[in-house]
């Protein structure tokens, strides 16, 4: 009988091992080993009772064992987690290393080897070093549509890489762009680069044009067609003001005073401008000698050789117009 109580006890323990280690294999089963072992306990004591035997107090040492809950898994150390996120970390940055490496690639590196290969490619078509095609940009050798606004906008920008733009309410009209075109054509290229856009407006009462020292390389166009050539070599002279503070200054100290711009009221010019609006101030002097320089030469060579002088040597680079 005894020899039977041991066996039925051994039993109880492998079976009592196994439901601890297969439980958590089950999401809907117990996770504590411990319960399953207390409950399989409470069986078999149940079983030895009737069979008259004590494991307690018979077999202390059996009881021990029988109670013993399952070996607990082994915790990883400080050391491997450590690991493990160092590994994740890597994985991480090398994703953000590559994905930085592609942007540099494709805003910086691509298109300076293009540009390399555009400038040594000779035929229409051409392939650079990195072995792609590519097409250099060629400005058209046909001739300019000069008998529309659109063409003559495009002829425009593709030879002096100035914008022409119209606002809401402005129109150009085909004869206002041939002026425009034709006063570009004539002005040097130092004076002309300090404009990018030239824009038709609607007319207004306030102003034959303007520009804005915020947006200093846009010229505003909101006269009669009559004067929008004249008002706009008078406003670009504002842009290169802008761009040149050196021989603005210059042109002040010689003709207006100490005091530049529109701080500079009326009375101030040391010498009479070529119009009343020029006496306005330092900057509408430079303006209005520019436009007065290019308009009517004759004159203002006679009746202001000195503006004329600063004009012809200091912005127009010696270049004369004649009417």
């Amino acid at each position: 009988m005894k020899s039977n109580g041991l066996f039925v006890l051994a039993l109880f323990i492998i079976i009592s091992a196994l439901t601890a280690a297969m439980a958590p294999l089950s999401v809907f089963a117990a996770t504590d080993p411990a319960a399953s072992v207390s409950s399989g306990l409470s069986g078999m004591k149940a079983k030895l009772s009737s069979e008259n035997i004590s494991d307690t107090k018979n077999n202390p040492a059996s009881a021990k064992a029988a109670v013993a809950p399952a070996p607990a898994a082994a915790k990883k150390s400080l050391w491997d987690k450590t690991k493990e996120l160092a590994k994740k970390a890597g994985q991480k940055s090398l994703g953000w290393l590559q994905g930085g490496l592609k942007i540099f690639t494709e805003v910086f590196t691509r298109p300076l080897q293009q540009g390399v290969g555009k400038l040594v490619s000779t035929g229409s078509d051409a392939v650079d070093y990195i072995g792609e095609k590519i097409t250099p940009k060629r400005v058209s050798d046909a001739p300019a549509d000069m008998k529309s606004v659109e063409g003559i906008s495009k002829a425009i920008e593709n030879e002096f890489d100035i914008k022409v733009r119209a606002s809401k309410n402005g129109k150009w009209t085909v004869e206002e762009l041939k002026g425009v075109y034709e006063a570009l054509k004539k002005l040097p290229a130092d004076f002309r680069e300090h404009t990018k856009v030239i824009q038709r407006d609607a007319e207004s009462q306030r102003a034959e044009g303007y520009v804005t020292s915020f947006i200093p390389g846009t010229v505003h166009l909101c006269g009669t067609t009559y004067y929008v050539k004249e008002t706009m070599v008078h406003e670009m002279m504002h842009c290169y003001q802008f761009a040149n503070m050196h021989t603005t200054n210059d042109f002040n100290r010689q003709f207006f005073g100490n005091r530049i711009g529109y701080i500079a009221r009326g009375g101030n010019a040391k010498t009479k401008s070529v119009t009343e609006y020029g006496d306005t101030n330092s900057l509408e002097d430079g303006a209005e000698s520019v436009r007065e320089y290019f308009e009517n030469p004759t004159n203002m060579k006679k009746t202001n050789p000195d503006r004329y002088e600063f004009v012809k040597t200091r912005i127009m680079r010696d270049v004369e117009f004649t009417r």
